[in-house]
């Protein structure tokens, strides 16, 4: 796409909100908008070969900067618009294996990055990303995500502050692949490691359990406490319409879509019955959604998207 056109708020004209040019491999050199601000990015080098430098200046001339490895295309450095530059090192796989962050330079401290990653892949136990963050004090703090055959993250492992013992949270799948039942960070005994770890649900202080529907539609969430449910949400279904019922004290919301998805309707009901509401009326014109995902009653003035609110 070289321009795009638009019709006008009054429908008997169009606008030219957007220009592009390419290169002769196809990327895109200039971005134009309808304010006709400019944005250009070049490469080095230019043609023939894949690119090593990428760099995007905006229309205000500010310049950020991207390094890439010319035969993975791995990003390893990136330089922003107020020149702040972070550097990232890979293995084999194209994984991340350090950073080294801004005011903390690779040049300076090769052997110290920002962060370091480690991966263990395994046909007996978990799954592991090893992360080493480096403190204020020279030390590094380490923490481990754990994932299953599927590479689904199953437990998370982090130190307990001021103690030799651990945060950990977990996520437990049904047979079906779906995550049913999650725990909150929760304390435990021993040091991180990469080794899987799991607590009975009566002996974690917060956790949600799911149910659900034959789609795989959450139908009731359930807040568990020391594994006795406190209070729950329900979600029905009901084709168009989508209906959340909170906890007491909570709102109750139906959202009513149109063939498109999008909302037409908004009930938020005052009542525990669920008969009187206070409802917001979606009308959409020739523009819905703009680029960025704004309404675009809040971007035109013309009010190509209209909101009406009523009680009923």
């Amino acid at each position: 796409m070289t321009r795009l056109d638009e019709q006008d708020a009054k429908g008997t004209g169009r606008l030219t909100t957007a220009t592009h040019t390419y290169d002769r491999h196809g990327r895109e050199k200039t971005s134009t908008d309808a304010l006709q601000a400019t944005t250009r990015t070049d490469y080095t080098p230019a043609t023939l070969k894949a690119p090593t430098t990428v760099a995007v200046t905006n229309a205000k001339d500010h310049v950020a900067t991207t390094t890439h490895d010319p035969v993975r295309g791995a990003v390893t450095a990136t330089v922003d618009a107020n020149g702040k530059r972070t550097d990232t090192v890979h293995d084999g796989l194209g994984r991340v294996l350090k950073v080294w962050e801004p005011g903390w330079p690779k040049a300076a401290h090769e052997d110290k990055p920002s962060a370091e990653y480690g991966y263990v892949v395994s046909r007996t136990d978990a799954n592991t990303v090893a992360t080493r963050t480096l403190k204020q004090n020279g030390a590094y703090t380490t923490t481990y995500a754990l994932y299953d055959g599927l590479l689904r993250e199953r437990q998370t492992q982090a130190p307990a502050t001021g103690t030799q013992n651990r945060i950990m949270t977990e996520t437990h799948y049904d047979t079906r692949g779906w995550a049913w039942q999650t725990y909150a960070p929760y304390y435990a005994e021993g040091a991180p490691s990469a080794k899987l770890s799991s607590a009975a649900v009566n002996t974690v202080p917060a956790a949600v359990q799911n149910h659900f529907d034959g789609l795989g539609r959450v139908t009731d969430a359930l807040s568990v406490k020391f594994g006795d449910e406190q209070w729950r949400s329900k979600t029905v279904y009901e084709g168009d319409r989508t209906t959340v019922i909170p906890p007491k004290g909570g709102t109750a919301t139906t959202t009513v879509t149109d063939a498109r998805g999008r909302t037409t309707d908004l009930p938020q009901y005052t009542n525990a019955q669920r008969t009187a509401s206070q409802k917001t009326t979606y009308t959409y014109g020739k523009y819905d959604y703009c680029p960025h995902g704004e309404w675009a009653g809040r971007r035109r003035s013309a009010g190509l998207m209209w909101m009406a609110f009523s009680g009923s």
